[in-house]
C-alpha cells in the first residue's frame, strides 16, 4: 500500500518479490477477505483492503506513540522534582526562579524540559511531570490547570525600521510587512490572525516558528517583524531588536498545570513558590521598561 506495487515494497524490505505475494496470500487467508485485486501484471487494493490498511496505520500510530512516550521517560531522567515548561519561560525566568529554589532547597534535583505548550499538557496528563507551565489548551483530563500569568503582547522590530521611532503600534502598521508568526499549533496565532483580519490588515507571512526566542533571532537578522511575548524583553540576547507596546490587545495567557490526581510534594510547592516570586519582580522589570501596564 505505501509503494502502490510487489516489486517495489519487495525492494524496500529487502525480500524476493514472490516472498511479498505468499505474505499477501496467506494474510487475506486469515482474515477472509481479499486485499488487492489482480490484474495481470498489477495489482490494486480492494476497498476491503483499504479499510483494513487504515486499522493497521492506527495500530502503527499507538507503537509509535508508545516509543516516544519511551523517549519522554527517558529523557526526563530520575530528577526528584520533574518539570515542563512552555520556551518562552524556559531562558531567564525560570532559571532564575531555580536559583531561588535550591536556594531554600538544596537537596532539591530538578529534571527541567522545555517543550511546546501541547507536550507539556501530554506530560503533565500522564504523569511525566510534577509542574507544568503552558498556554491554554483544551481535552486533557487529570489536569489541575489555574492562571499562572498575563501579558499583553509586543511586536519585535529590527533596529532602524520604518517603524522603529513609533512609541506604539496599530494594526495597519503592519500592512504589508514581512512579517513572522508564531506556529499555528500556539493559540495566541489565532487571535493575531483574527485582530489583523477583522482590520482588514494584510501582512506579508515570511516564517513562523513556535518558540518566541527564534522569532526575536529572525528579527534580529532582518528577516521580517514579529508578534511576541514580552519576557523576550528581559533575555538581553539581542542587541539590534526593539519591542513596541501594541494599541490593539493580544493578551498571552500561561498557565500552571498540575496532576490533578496526586498532591503537589513539598518540593513542588516550593518550586511554584519560587516562581511566583520571579514573576513579581519580572512584572515590575517589564513596567519600568514601559513594556507592560
Amino acid at each position: 500500500m505505501l509503494h502502490n506495487g510487489i516489486n517495489r515494497a519487495a525492494a524496500a524490505l529487502g525480500m524476493a518479490q514472490p516472498n511479498i505475494s505468499r505474505a499477501i496470500a496467506g494474510l487475506e487467508e486469515d482474515i477472509g477477505f481479499a486485499l488487492f485485486n489482480r490484474e495481470k501484471q498489477r495489482v490494486a487494493p480492494t476497498d476491503e483492503g483499504v479499510a483494513f490498511f487504515r486499522e493497521v496505520q492506527h495500530s502503527f500510530v499507538g507503537l509509535d506513540r508508545l516509543r516516544q512516550a519511551a523517549r519522554d521517560i527517558k529523557e526526563f531522567g530520575t530528577g526528584r522534582l520533574r518539570i515542563a515548561s512552555l520556551m518562552a519561560l524556559s531562558f531567564d525566568f525560570a532559571p532564575r526562579a531555580m536559583r531561588r529554589f535550591i536556594t531554600d532547597f538544596p537537596e532539591a534535583t530538578i529534571s527541567f524540559q522545555a517543550r511546546p505548550s501541547s507536550q507539556v499538557w501530554e506530560y503533565t496528563s500522564g504523569g511525566l511531570c510534577e509542574i507544568g507551565y503552558a498556554g491554554p489548551k483544551d481535552g486533557f483530563s487529570g489536569v489541575s490547570s489555574t492562571a499562572f500569568l498575563t501579558l499583553d503582547a509586543v511586536a519585535v522590530l529590527p533596529k532602524g525600521h520604518r517603524l522603529a521611532r513609533r512609541q506604539s503600534l496599530t494594526e495597519a502598521d503592519f500592512e504589508n510587512e514581512r512579517f513572522i508568526s508564531l506556529a499555528l499549533e500556539d493559540p495566541t496565532r489565532h487571535v493575531i490572525d483574527l485582530a489583523f483580519a477583522a482590520r482588514n490588515v494584510k501582512r506579508n507571512l515570511v516564517a513562523e516558528s513556535q518558540s518566541s526566542s527564534v522569532l526575536c533571532a529572525m528579527v534580529a537578522n532582518g528577516i521580517g517583524i514579529a508578534i511576541t511575548n514580552p519576557l523576550m524583553f528581559l533575555e538581553r540576547r539581542y542587541k539590534n531588536i526593539l519591542f513596541k507596546p501594541l494599541e490593539f490587545p493580544i493578551k498571552i495567557a500561561i498557565i500552571l498545570l498540575t496532576p490533578s490526581y496526586r498532591q503537589p510534594s513539598r518540593l513542588a510547592v516550593g518550586f511554584i513558590q519560587a516562581m511566583e516570586d520571579e514573576k513579581t519582580v519580572t512584572l515590575d522589570s517589564l513596567r519600568e521598561s514601559g513594556i507592560a501596564d
